[in-house]
C-alpha cells in the first residue's frame, strides 16, 4: 500500500468513525418527553379551534367536519413521522432502518476494495 493509498484509507476511516459517533448520539438523545407533550397539545388545541374558525370561511356548513378530518389527519400523520424518527434504529417502529442491508452493502464494497489472491491455493 502506497503512502497516498495509506492516507486516503486512513480520512475515510476517521470519517466513518465520525459518521457511528452521530448514529451513536442521534440514538441516545431523542426529544424529551416534556416536548412531545407540548406539541400535542399544540394539535389537539388547534383542531379543536378549527372548525369554529372555518364557519364564517365557508358557506357549505356540511364540509366543515370533512375539511376538518383532512387536516386531523394531515397533522396526525405529520406528528406520527416525527415520533417514528425519533427512535431510527428501533426495530419494533413502524419502519425501522434497513442496518443489516447497509451493513451488507459496506461489507461488499470493503471487500471490493481489497485485493484478492488468484492462486489455485486460495488466500493464506
Amino acid at each position: 500500500m502506497t503512502g497516498f493509498e495509506f492516507q486516503q484509507l486512513d480520512r475515510e476511516r476517521t470519517a466513518l468513525i465520525d459518521h457511528i459517533g452521530a448514529c451513536e448520539r442521534i440514538l441516545k438523545t431523542p426529544l424529551p418527553l416534556v416536548s412531545s407533550i407540548k406539541i400535542r397539545h399544540f394539535i389537539v388545541l388547534f383542531l379543536g379551534s378549527l372548525p369554529f374558525g372555518l364557519l364564517n370561511r365557508i358557506e357549505a356548513g356540511w364540509l366543515i367536519p370533512l375539511i376538518t378530518l383532512l387536516v386531523a389527519w394531515a397533522v396526525l400523520l405529520v406528528d406520527e413521522i416525527g415520533e417514528e424518527l425519533q427512535f431510527p434504529f428501533d426495530l419494533d417502529g413502524i419502519s425501522p432502518l434497513p442496518l443489516e442491508d447497509i451493513c451488507r452493502t459496506i461489507e461488499t464494497s470493503v471487500l471490493g476494495v481489497l485485493p484478492r489472491d488468484e492462486s489455485p491455493a486460495g488466500p493464506r
